[in-house]
C-alpha cells in the first residue's frame, strides 16, 4: 500500500480525534459562564471520570470490529456482544448513579467534598446511556474503518461536536440548569448524535462494495434478477456506470414486484420501477412465465447462468458469478447458496461480497 493511500486513510481519523478534543473546552466554556463555575467544573470532572471508568471496556470495540468483522455472520455475532456489553455497562452506571453507592464511591472512598458530590450525581444520571452510545458507535466506526470509509468517521465526529456545541450554547443561554448538568447534556447529545450518524453511514456499505467491484472488473454486462436488496443495488449501479444489463424475472413484472420487492421494508418499489422501466426500453427484461412457484427462483438461477455462458462464447470473455450474502446457508433450498454451487459446477469464477 502506498504512503499516499495510507495518509488518505489516516488523516480523517486524525481529524476525528481532533474534533473530539474540542468537546471538552466547549463544555468547560459553557460551565464557566454559569453560576458557581468552580463547583460545577469540579462536579463535571467527577461525573465524567466515573463515566469514563465504566466506559473503558467498550473503547477497544473499534479495533475489535476491524479485526473480527469479515461477513454478515461475524458482524451479527459481534453486534450481539456489543449490545450485551452495553446493557451490562448501562446497568452498572445506573447502580452507581441512582443509588447511595454514588456517595460511598465519591465521598467515602474518593474523599470528595459533599457539595461536589451532590452536584455531580445528577450529571452522571444524565449520562446514563453514555457508555452504550459510545460502544455502539465505536463498533460501527470499526466497520467503517475496516472497509476504508474513514472519512465518514470524521463526519460523524463533526456531527457530534456540532450537537454538543449547540446543546451547550442553548442551555447556557437559557440559564435554568446547573453547570454540571449543562455539561452532561452537551456530552450526552453529542455521543447520541454520533452513534446515529455512524450507524447510518455504515448502512450503504454493500452498495459501495458492489460499485467498486463493477469499476474494478468493468464487465461487458450484468445479468441478474430484480429482487429487493443486492439485485436492485447491482442493477442500479450498473446502470449508473453505463454497463449493459439483462434482467430475468420468474413471473410477470407486477406479480414479482408484489412478492419480491414491495413486501419488504424500504423504498425498493421506486428503485424497481426505475430499473425495470429503463431495461424495458431496451428489451432487456426476460419474464419466465412457465416457471412454477416451487422452483421459480431455481429456474431463474439456471437461466441467468445460461445467458452468461452464451455471452461468454459470443464475446470470447470469461465470466464471473457474484454472490452477495452473509455466508451462512438458511438450509435446504437456499436459492443464493444453490446459485453459487451451480456457478462453481459450470466452472465460473465466484466472487463473494459479504453483507452486514
Amino acid at each position: 500500500m502506498r504512503v499516499r493511500t495510507l495518509f488518505g486513510l489516516w488523516l480523517p481519523l486524525a481529524v476525528s480525534f481532533e474534533l473530539m478534543m474540542f468537546e471538552g473546552p466547549t463544555v468547560q466554556g459553557a460551565i464557566g459562564r454559569l453560576p458557581n463555575p468552580q463547583l460545577h467544573l469540579a462536579a463535571m470532572g467527577l461525573a465524567l471520570s466515573l463515566s469514563l471508568l465504566v466506559e473503558s471496556p467498550v473503547i477497544m470495540l473499534l479495533a475489535t470490529a476491524i479485526a473480527l468483522v469479515k461477513d454478515g455472520t461475524t458482524f451479527r455475532a459481534l453486534r450481539r456482544f456489543v449490545v450485551s456489553l452495553a446493557v451490562f455497562c448501562t446497568a452498572l452506571t445506573a447502580v452507581i448513579a441512582f443509588t447511595p453507592l454514588f456517595g460511598v464511591v465519591t465521598h467515602v472512598w474518593m474523599g470528595q467534598p459533599l457539595p461536589i458530590v451532590r452536584a455531580a450525581q445528577p450529571a452522571m444520571q444524565i449520562m446514563l446511556l453514555w457508555t452504550a452510545a459510545i460502544g455502539w458507535r465505536r463498533f460501527y466506526q470499526g466497520v467503517l474503518v475496516k472497509y476504508d470509509q474513514t472519512r465518514k468517521v470524521s463526519w460523524g465526529t463533526a456531527f457530534r461536536l456540532t450537537a454538543a456545541v449547540t446543546t451547550g450554547v442553548l442551555l447556557t443561554l437559557r440559564g435554568r440548569l446547573p453547570g454540571a448538568q449543562v455539561g452532561a447534556c452537551a456530552l450526552m447529545s453529542g455521543v447520541l448524535v454520533e452513534a446515529v450518524a455512524t450507524t447510518l453511514f455504515a448502512l450503504p456499505l454493500v452498495r459501495g462494495r458492489i460499485r467498486k467491484l463493477l469499476e474494478e472488473h468493468a464487465p461487458y454486462a450484468v445479468v441478474s434478477s430484480a429482487a429487493c436488496g443486492a439485485d436492485l443495488i447491482a442493477l442500479s449501479e450498473a446502470r449508473a456506470l453505463g454497463v449493459r444489463r439483462q434482467i430475468v424475472l420468474p413471473f410477470a413484472r407486477d406479480r414479482f414486484r408484489s412478492t419480491s420487492v414491495t413486501d419488504r421494508p424500504g423504498e425498493w418499489g421506486r428503485l424497481f420501477d426505475e430499473v425495470l422501466d429503463d431495461a424495458d426500453a431496451t428489451g432487456r427484461v426476460l419474464e419466465l412465465q412457465e416457471a412454477t412457484d416451487d422452483n421459480a427462483y431455481l429456474v431463474v438461477n439456471r437461466t441467468i447462468l445460461d445467458i452468461v455462458a452464451a455471452w461468454m462464447q459470443e464475446c470470447h470473455q470469461s465470466g464471473r458469478a457474484v454472490l452477495v450474502w452473509d455466508g451462512a446457508s438458511s438450509g435446504d433450498h437456499d436459492v443464493t447458496e444453490e446459485f453459487g454451487m451451480e456457478a462453481r459446477r459450470r466452472g465460473l469464477g465466484l466472487i463473494e461480497v459479504p453483507t452486514l
